[in-house]
């Protein structure tokens, strides 16, 4: 970055590029402070080059959305992520990979603002698109999976909680994933709901989904 400032090339493509990297690199360390600065700086030379409404722009404000739910603050990732929604949708870019992850991490927004019907239509939406581009045997197909499963779970469906984690599992053990974070996350939320399928058992807490992508 000091070298392209000092050069006067952090206002380009590639610029923007390094922008968002930080960005991401910053949000893995759990500094989402310094992660929405570097990526409202990548936003800026968007706009300024009119890069902003295209698929790498629906991209970044992904990522700004990300952020901000990892703030804690789901209105404005909502607001990030219908803007690049919108973006896919012109673009013509909705029904690809990038385009299903942002369908999940709306769906975890809306899920955490209690919003369990809108969370299973955008959940079911990422669902389609992943078979339409043979992605959902992946392993963000299960992650994808297991968020359908806890709300699920929320909506009081159990069965068809454990039936959307099951068939994450299966995913997982073809894909070689299972032995993970993600993996064993998965297994605790199918050990608690076939725990809750018993008899006598109390009503469900909330499931762990996913860290939004």
């Amino acid at each position: 970055r000091r070298i392209r400032e000092a050069t006067g090339t952090l206002a380009s493509a590639d610029g923007v590029v390094l922008l968002t990297n930080i960005g991401v690199a910053k949000r893995a360390c759990g500094d989402m402070h310094a992660a929405l600065q570097a990526y409202a700086e990548a936003r800026r030379i968007r706009e300024q080059t009119d890069t902003l409404y295209t698929p790498d722009g629906a991209q970044l404000l992904n990522s700004i959305g990300a952020a901000k739910a990892g703030n804690g603050d789901f209105d404005s990732a909502l607001e990030a992520y219908t803007e690049a929604r919108r973006i896919r949708q012109a673009t013509g870019t909705l029904e690809t990979p990038d385009g299903a992850l942002l369908l999940m991490n709306m769906g975890v927004a809306k899920r955490a603002k209690g919003l369990i019907n809108g969370a299973l239509e955008e959940y079911s939406e990422a669902c389609r698109v992943r078979a339409c581009t043979g992605t959902l045997e992946t392993a963000n197909g299960a992650q994808l999976l297991n968020c359908v499963g806890a709300a699920k779970c929320d909506g009081g469906d159990l069965q068809g909680a454990l039936d959307a984690y099951r068939e994450a599992r299966k995913i997982r053990e073809r894909t070689g994933t299972l032995e993970t974070t993600d993996g064993a996350l998965l297994l605790r939320n199918i050990d608690l709901a076939e725990k809750r399928l018993l008899p006598g058992m109390p009503p469900a807490k909330r499931d762990p989904d996913a860290y939004p992508i």
